[in-house]
């Protein structure tokens, strides 16, 4: 963190949030191929052999007191972005703003499931410092209002999977 911290700035106005990151500094806060080797021994327990994974890039936000990230997703990305990460640095379950994808059909509404199974249209997984999720750059996600003075700090990146090139 702290070989970073000069990397950190504010996105107001940049994203519709408040959060401090290392995003715009359009430098990588890791190498992609150190990332992607760090990665490597976890994505493949998911991926299947035949795809090509490379990570396109990777940045720090730090969630102070009174920040949060507003409901997003990566579809529209400049490069070709499939999935997204985060790894969490500094994190607590109970104090800390919480993580949450949000299901923006609302065929489960219309349908009734919601109502059947008590189904709210954000899910916040549970999560703790060291843990890694993994998802679709489509779905939307978001953080919670960082209610405390600790510092919640976050690695997000951006993943291209795409079929293996044959031999």
């Amino acid at each position: 963190m702290d070989s970073a911290r000069h990397l950190l700035s504010d996105a107001d106005g940049r994203w519709n949030c408040s959060v401090q990151t290392t995003f715009f500094e359009e430098k990588d806060v890791i190498a992609p191929d150190e990332l992607g080797d760090f990665l490597a021994p976890y994505l493949w327990q998911y991926f299947p052999d035949n795809v090509s994974i490379n990570v396109v890039n990777s940045w720090l936000n730090l969630y102070n007191k009174g920040h949060a990230q507003e409901a997003h997703n990566h579809v529209n990305f400049p490069d070709f972005v499939n999935f997204c990460g985060v790894i969490f640095i500094q994190f607590d379950p109970e104090t800390d703003g919480r993580f949450y994808f949000e299901n923006m059909s609302d065929i489960h509404t219309v349908l009734g499931y919601t109502h059947i199974f008590e189904q709210s249209h954000v899910m916040m997984p549970e999560v703790k410092s060291g843990d890694l999720l993994l998802f679709p750059a489509f779905v939307r996600h978001g953080v919670m209002k960082q209610n405390n003075d600790t510092n919640r700090l976050t690695l997000s990146f951006n993943l291209s999977v795409t079929p293996a090139e044959l031999d």
